[in-house]
């Protein structure tokens, strides 16, 4: 399964090397989280997790990266696929480490209003 492979190879390994042992993952109602597998996966590899609302944007910092890559690209011309692939991998790479800072520290307080 593919989301067992993504969960392993990605959020648990990444997230328990930039966090250590206080690693949370944060996952909304979607079935693909909520899979056997990935509840056995989480288990034994002892990563807790927040539950939030199906489709949070607010507890998604995902979609608020994406919002300010948007924002970035409205006033660029694209004019093939090939262009838009290059301005988008250079608004991951450019993106200032202070955004994604700010995203992460701002997790407790989000979690606080749930």
């Amino acid at each position: 399964m593919q989301q067992v492979r993504i969960q392993d190879e990605h959020v648990n390994t990444d997230g328990l090397k930039l966090t250590g042992k206080q690693f949370i993952k944060q996952a909304d109602n979607d079935h693909k989280h909520k899979s056997l597998l990935i509840t056995k996966l989480l288990s034994r590899n002892r990563i807790k997790t927040i539950e939030q609302p199906s489709s949070s944007p607010i507890m998604s910092q995902i979609e608020h990266l994406f919002h300010i890559l948007k924002k970035n690209l409205r006033d660029r011309v694209i004019r093939r696929v090939e262009e838009f692939e290059y301005i988008l991998i250079e608004g991951w790479t450019f993106m200032p480490s202070s955004v994604t800072r700010c995203l992460v520290e701002s997790i407790p307080r989000k979690t606080e209003a749930l």
